[in-house]
Parts: structure tokens; C-alpha cells; sequence
């Protein structure tokens, strides 16, 4: 858990569903010396839903010298932080014949 100051934000990280739940938080400040003053609030911690494709994904033959466009379905995300983004495994980009255009979710294939 960390607080950012200068934006007044409590910001927590969590990677475990056990750590989902309801947690109780007290504050306590001191604005005039010897006199404190407490502010108690509940941090509510829920759980991630992982987007989901609102459509199968389908498996593509490629062909040599023949060029194809493959449309990602439509997803959805209960937190509305998707970013799509292709790259090859274990590299960091895609081969030169293999274009994606993020907004259109579009593979273009022009080997």
C-alpha cells in the first residue's frame, strides 16, 4: 500500500485473490502539537475480471504469396483497462510481413 502525497491518493497493489475484501483503516494526525485527531475508512479491495473475447478465435492456414486480414472479436473488460497490443514471442516486435492496427484489432499478413 502507498500513499501519494502530493495527489492525496492511497493506492493499493494487490496479486492475490486473498487479499480481496473489506479492510477497516485508521489515521491518526497530529495538526497541533499534542492534540491528534483520527479519521477511520473502509479500503475495499475486489477482484480483478479478466477481459474476455465476445467471440471465438479462429485458427488461419497460411498460404505462401497469399495475403489475408484477421480481425480480433470484440472483448469486453469489466475495467475498461484493455490495451491490445501484438508483438512476437520472446521478441519485441512482429515480422516485417505482419502489420496490427491496435484501433481495428486487425492483423494484415502479406508475406
Amino acid at each position: 500500500m502507498l500513499f501519494d502525497s502530493a495527489n492525496l491518493i492511497l493506492m493499493v497493489n494487490t496479486e492475490s485473490e486473498l487479499d480481496v475484501g473489506i479492510y477497516r483503516m485508521e489515521i491518526r494526525g497530529f495538526p497541533k502539537i499534542q492534540q491528534a485527531e483520527t479519521t477511520t475508512f473502509r479500503v475495499i479491495v475486489q477482484p480483478n475480471t479478466p477481459p474476455a473475447f465476445l467471440g471465438k478465435l479462429k485458427d488461419h492456414k497460411l498460404y505462401i504469396d497469399e495475403a489475408i486480414k484477421y480481425t480480433l472479436p470484440l472483448y469486453k473488460d469489466m475495467e475498461n483497462e484493455v490495451f491490445v497490443k501484438a508483438v512476437r514471442y520472446g521478441r519485441s516486435h512482429l515480422p516485417y510481413f505482419i502489420e496490427f492496427d491496435e484501433a481495428t484489432r486487425t492483423f494484415t499478413i502479406d508475406p
